[in-house]
């Protein structure tokens, strides 16, 4: 009897375990952007991006990101050491957003992370906005 606890018991821990390792771990990011007088935004990102009007004198980029096979903790390592920071390049009068290091793929145990990103823009008002979605490059980080 003692036997078939013990047996059960490691069964329920491979589950567990297994349930973990197909995860999905989610983050939500955000970065407000001082538009400093430029009337134009470029995003130039590796995502579906969906804009938003609001009535305040900056910017704001929400971004959010789910992994389908790794754990939280990987997620939040990954954001950590700045996979996905947006960086502004300044174009004279415009911003460019960008994301330096979110086209390269990230391979975990030999496995490319499935990475889902979404993007949503909040722009004021006067404010033109170019929109260019990249698709992922196959180079390894």
């Amino acid at each position: 009897m003692k036997k078939l606890y013990f047996i059960l018991s490691i069964l329920a821990l491979q589950f567990v375990f297994v349930g973990q390792m197909a995860a999905q771990a989610q983050k939500t990011l955000v970065r407000s952007i001082a538009l400093e007088g430029r009337l134009e935004l470029l995003a130039s990102l590796p995502g579906q991006v969906e804009l938003q009007v609001w009535d305040k004198d900056f910017a704001r980029l929400q971004t959010i990101v789910a992994v389908e096979n790794c754990q939280q903790v990987i997620l939040d390592r990954l954001v950590a050491v700045g996979r996905y920071e947006i960086a502004l390049e300044d174009m004279g009068t415009a911003y460019k957003i960008i994301m330096p290091k979110g086209q390269k793929v990230v391979k975990l145990r030999g496995q490319a992370l499935e990475e889902e990103m979404k993007f949503i823009l909040y722009i004021p008002q006067k404010v033109a906005t170019e929109i260019e979605n990249l698709a992922h490059n196959n180079s390894d980080l």
